[in-house]
């Protein structure tokens, strides 16, 4: 059985995914018209695939931490979590404010997944892995 933290970080994580959706379906438009105009009728195809990487990175790293107990992507996480606190701070001033609210929310919410990550219950979850 999961312990606790882990199911938290299960709630933060999937919280986080489902936000960043919202966030890229709100702001279609706007990341279509942001797209490289060498893209031209491709342009559409710039933003399907950041929501399509925006969706299955975090679920694949759900299902390696969860279901496979992989300590390495409990590192790759926090990994993506600090690139992702620079592009909020870079992102502010140059994007919409509801956009860059909503990315520091769903940012939140993965910081918050994340700590449950190394929790007591949860490094000694991870430990049994093996």
């Amino acid at each position: 059985m999961r312990p606790t933290s882990i199911r938290l970080f299960t709630l933060f994580h999937l919280a986080a995914t489902a936000l960043v959706l919202v966030n890229n379906l709100l702001f279609w438009d706007f990341n279509v018209a942001a797209a490289d105009p060498r893209f031209g009728e491709l342009a559409p195809l710039v933003p399907a695939s950041i929501t399509a990487t925006a969706l299955f990175v975090p679920l694949l790293l759900y299902y390696l931490l969860v279901f496979r107990r992989s300590n390495v992507a409990r590192w790759i996480i926090g990994g993506i979590v600090l690139f992702w606190a620079g592009g909020v701070v870079v992102a502010v001033g140059k994007f919409p404010t509801l956009m860059v609210t909503i990315t520091a929310s769903a940012l939140a919410l993965q910081i918050a997944g994340f700590c449950y990550l190394y929790t007591p219950p949860a490094r000694q979850w991870f430990a049994r892995s093996g």
